[in-house]
């Protein structure tokens, strides 16, 4: 945890048992490894446990799985600081290179992946018909 701690600027909180944790005081957990086969089934397991609409599950790096409560995404940011700037959403792009940015393309009017983003998110950049910002 020394690369998270400097990363994040605080201690992290160790948890062992999630069933002894009030997840409605929780805005994001993360999990971190090196093992990236374990990283990947991990995902599909936290996808699976969080599909009832109660979190979102992505990548924030290689070796990050994010959950996160469904209002604590970076989509809701823009929207936020958008507001309080009085800026229109339709004036607004944003930049993202990993999944947990996704949320971004759902309200920014323009969209930009960076070069070295995964397929899905330079995929996720392009607008997609019908949706309303």
């Amino acid at each position: 945890m020394p690369l998270e701690t400097r990363t994040v600027g605080y201690e992290g909180v160790r948890v062992v048992r999630f069933d002894e944790l009030d997840l409605n005081a929780v805005d994001k957990i993360v999990g971190s490894t090196a093992d990236t086969a374990c990283s990947n089934a991990s995902k599909g397991r936290s996808q699976s446990n969080w599909k009832e609409g109660r979190g979102h599950v992505a990548r924030s790096q290689v070796y990050y799985l994010d959950i996160t409560n469904l209002q604590a995404n970076k989509g809701t940011a823009v929207r936020e600081l958008a507001q309080r700037a009085n800026v229109l959403l339709e004036r607004v792009a944003v930049l993202s290179d990993m999944g947990n940015d996704m949320a971004m393309f759902e309200v920014a009017s323009v969209s930009i992946a960076m070069g070295q983003a995964a397929e899905k998110v330079r995929r996720g950049r392009e607008p997609r018909l019908g949706q309303q910002r």
